[in-house]
């Protein structure tokens, strides 16, 4: 509209004349063409002299046309522009809309508003956000008078804003510190891929918090420009002309094309060589115990609202996985749950009563394989009789958060055992046998399966097999529950006490015992344990040696109640460890 209104209204009068000859020449020289034919059909006018004519008529027109306010047929000559007005008010008027927030009027005083435009409509909510810090932190100060120049002129001028070149250091560090509690607060598999490279829309949540924080404190990152602006004056006023470098200071310093551009630019930047990189602990597989955990941490409760604040507390822990605990199980009468939880291992102790038969279970979640472990009494393998340790004094012994019993394995001569991954007994016709990996997983292999010379040592070796158990039978493969007639250990159709080793999950566990206790005498049979353990959504499940033996210990404190009220001194014991380095555990009080 502006240079429409320049064009038709505040053009000098010669320039108009030019105009209207243009005009009556067109039709002059469609009247010399009209006339040329009538005349060559007649004959009566050479076809040269109309051509020429024609010709004449058109030169003149694009004279008029590509020459206006030339003189050229114009009478009048152009009157000479003349600035008026005072160009350090221009500038004023544009910072002072600038800090208004009044864009429409600020670009009115801008020659070029292409750069002006890109920044003032950004579509992200960073963009926005640094839009508004900029604005909010804007401050100028004209330096002396105008220098005019005919139709130029200078302005000193002094600019204070936000300068988010000096803020992108403290952006870089607070995006890393908020990286870094998200993978406190949040499981891995929300936060980063298999390599570790954090999901985009994590690093752009971490970053866009980064942003709202360091822009609360932009105050600390202002900086000063002295520019000098060129203006330029036209018959609609005085204008400032490339404006380049002012754009850039009050884009707070940054080249970026646009808003949207820089905050893509400053996100890169920040998440630059940021993986997820938590601490992992392990605990070494022949360390004769695992760190010293901190008996406080241990809760006794019947309140299900106060295990649920736990389990809350370690969803990094849980990374995505459900437990088979929850808060509407039916526990026995009177009994009380017991947690512990750090940042490596989760325990959740309770009982049910099932057919008038009382279960007990302990749900274990640890962070890593070497926490599961298996605890020989006197700490090396016995090919005979060995020494017998009693559970409970056993557990304290190595550190052990949780454990049960395990298969009384110098009882018998059955099955496939292995301890820090050598075989030490290969019998595997009659009783399945049940192997546990260095990531944590539960192996089986059926009874007559690695008969074959080396078979077993080759399975060890290919499945990275850390140690194995020899009793059973199998209880649940594959999430089904089995169906035993008959097996050479364990009594196993005669109601008797039971223990079993579930895996729910990776490096997900269940412990189960069940048998007498505070007047229930229902005791299942093989079966039906496996319908119990089956019943809680375990994947796999194995049996242990059981009667007397069958027990659950926590805090070094059996849980579940003892045939005969008295533990069984036993050879062998399956337990979890805390994997925090005992320099890391807190100090009791």
């Amino acid at each position: 509209m502006k240079s429409l209104v320049s064009a038709l209204i505040l053009q000098p009068p010669s320039a108009l004349a030019l105009r209207v000859s243009a005009f009556l020449l067109f039709f002059a020289a469609l009247s010399a063409l009209a006339g040329l034919l009538v005349f060559r059909r007649k004959k009566t006018f050479r076809t040269v002299m109309g051509l020429l004519s024609f010709c004449l008529a058109a030169s003149a027109l694009f004279v008029c046309l590509v020459t206006p306010g030339s003189g050229v047929l114009d009478p009048f000559p152009r009157p000479e522009l003349k600035p008026q007005g005072d160009p350090r008010d221009t500038v004023e008027a544009f910072f002072d809309a600038v800090r208004a927030g009044d864009t429409a009027s600020a670009k009115e005083l801008l020659d070029d508003v292409t750069a002006f435009d890109a920044w003032e409509q950004p579509e992200s909510e960073s963009a926005l956000l640094m839009r508004d810090a900029l604005a909010n932190s804007f401050d100028y100060h004209l330096r002396g008078g105008s220098v005019i120049e005919g139709l130029d002129a200078r302005q000193s001028v002094s600019v204070s804003t936000l300068d988010l070149n000096a803020a992108q250091e403290e952006l870089n560090r607070q995006t890393e510190s908020e990286l870094r509690e998200l993978c406190d607060f949040r499981p891995r598999r929300f936060l980063a891929d298999e390599s570790g490279a954090f999901l985009p829309e994590v690093t752009r949540e971490a970053w866009l918090e980064a942003l709202k924080q360091t822009l609360e404190q932009k105050e600390e990152y202002h900086s000063s420009s002295e520019l000098e602006l060129q203006l330029r004056y036209s018959p609609l006023g005085w204008h400032i002309v490339n404006a380049d470098e002012l754009l850039r200071v009050l884009h707070g310093g940054v080249p970026d094309a646009d808003a949207d551009a820089w905050a893509d630019r400053s996100q890169a930047e920040a998440v630059d060589g940021l993986v997820y990189d938590r601490p992992v602990y392990t605990v070494p597989e022949d360390a004769a115990a695992g760190p010293a955990f901190d008996a406080g941490n241990y809760v006794y409760t019947d309140d299900p609202a106060v295990v649920q604040q736990i389990v809350d507390s370690a969803v990094v822990l849980l990374d995505g996985q459900e437990l088979c605990w929850n808060p509407s199980i039916e526990r026995m009468a009177g009994s009380r749950m017991i947690c512990y939880c750090d940042d490596t291992i989760l325990v959740i102790c309770w009982k049910e009563i099932v057919n008038d038969c009382c279960l007990s279970f302990c749900e274990v979640k640890i962070a890593h394989g070497s926490q599961l472990r298996r605890g020989l009494a006197g700490g090396s393998y016995s090919y005979g009789p060995g020494p017998r340790i009693r559970e409970t004094e056993f557990s304290r012994s190595v550190n052990a958060v949780a454990s049960i019993d395990g298969d009384f394995y110098d009882y018998r001569k059955l099955g496939i055992t292995v301890y820090q991954r050598e075989v030490y007994r290969n019998n595997p016709a009659l009783i399945d046998s049940c192997f546990f990996t260095a990531s944590g997983d539960m192996l089986f292999a059926h009874r007559g399966e690695l008969m074959g010379e080396g078979e077993a040592e080759q399975f060890v070796k290919d499945n990275d097999v850390v140690f194995g158990l020899a009793f059973g039978p199998i209880l649940v493969e594959n999430g089904e529950a089995t169906t035993t007639t008959s097996y050479p250990v364990g009594e196993v159709l005669l109601h008797y006490s039971r223990a079993a080793i579930g895996q729910l999950d990776n490096l997900h566990y269940l412990l189960m015992t069940c048998g007498f206790g505070d007047w229930y005498d229902n005791i299942p049979d093989i079966n039906e344990t496996a319908r119990y353990i089956q019943a809680k959504g375990v994947d796999k499940a194995y049996t242990l040696d059981g009667g007397q033996t069958a027990e659950i210990v926590i805090n070094g404190q059996s849980y579940n109640h003892i045939d005969f009220d008295t533990e069984r001194p036993m050879s062998d014991i399956i337990y979890f460890v805390t994997a925090l380095p005992e320099e890391q555990t807190p100090d009791e009080g």
